[in-house]
């Protein structure tokens, strides 16, 4: 049987571990692991609308039964391969990808929702199941409570990373400058058990047409190898980014997300720079005004700020 070290020293190389260790931030995928460029292509002159709010408000899953949406998502990875610090191979890929959602059922007694995910159309070759997101014309029920907490993801078992929670809401009502906290724990692909650390802050309040509320949500963590592995490759993975949550179903109308990635094994260190961006296209009266369709540069920082401000 393959030792851990094993399988890092032959994937390394070629790279297939990419999608076998990634990340993968779902917070902006399945409602969501999450990437815009600093410019927005809306053609809107005015800027969104501040809400100054006088107390605290509870961000959460909520909606009724045939309410659905519709995302496109970008996303493209930069890769470098190093051995004996020469650079060996480089790549860019991409992939641009649509995914509906569809609430079919609400257990309003226990707070739970069940939502049809599937992908309808994608343009590019990079594992959507791999980045925790389903693969073209597939689809599985999610099922989440208030607090985004997955409860079931199709037939995928619980360690899996289809258990990430898709957005980390807040356990308790949230004002401007809160904080809070998200860790997870799950295996990956190659039996790697990993952590994801999250940290999230509360921005601001902005005005998502007539009488709703978007809320603004910096993100930032680490993902890391459970210590319980005893191994000696060392892995590097930071993100940053950007989310806009409709505060009153908790599902995402925008977000940003970027991974600044290292892994070395002691004989080839590999560098990736990811990033994911996802804009809510329907219902159309939900959509964002000041961003039409995704486009990231993996190179490029996460942005300061939401489109349109």
């Amino acid at each position: 049987m393959d030792t851990p070290n094993d399988f890092f020293e032959s994937d390394l190389t070629n790279c297939n571990y990419l999608y076998k260790l990634k990340s993968v931030v779902t917070f902006c995928a399945l409602g969501v692991l999450l990437t815009g460029c600093q410019s927005f292509n809306s053609g809107v002159s005015f800027k969104p609308q501040v809400l100054r709010l006088s107390k605290p408000v509870k961000i959460e899953i909520s909606g009724t039964k045939g309410m659905h949406d519709r995302v496109d998502f970008q996303s493209k990875s930069f890769t470098q391969v190093f051995q004996s610090g020469d650079l060996i191979k480089e790549s860019l890929e991409r992939v641009n990808f649509t995914v509906e959602s569809k609430l079919k059922h609400v257990d309003s007694k226990v707070g739970l929702y069940t939502f049809k995910m599937e992908t309808t159309e994608k343009e590019g070759t990079l594992d959507l199941n791999g980045m925790g997101y389903p693969e073209l014309g597939q689809s599985f029920d999610l099922v989440l409570d208030r607090n985004a907490k997955v409860k079931r993801a199709g037939l995928y078992k619980k360690e899996s990373l289809f258990f990430i929670p898709p957005v980390s809401l807040p356990e308790k009502a949230v004002g401007v400058g809160d904080t809070w906290m998200m860790k997870h724990k799950w295996v990956g692909e190659s039996g790697v058990p990993l952590i994801v650390e999250l940290v999230s802050v509360l921005k601001g309040f902005y005005e998502c047409n007539v009488s709703e509320r978007c809320a603004e949500i910096e993100i930032s963590g680490d993902v890391f190898v459970n210590p319980i592995l005893k191994t000696d490759l060392k892995i590097k993975s930071e993100i940053s980014g950007r989310l806009l949550i409709h505060v009153e179903t908790g599902s995402l109308v925008w977000a940003d997300v970027r991974n600044n990635e290292e892994f070395n094994d002691g004989k080839v260190t590999v560098k990736i720079l990811s990033c994911t961006e996802s804009v809510l296209t329907d219902p159309v009266a939900k959509r964002w005004l000041w961003r039409n369709s995704p486009e990231c540069d993996p190179k490029e920082l996460a942005p300061k700020g939401i489109p349109g401000v």
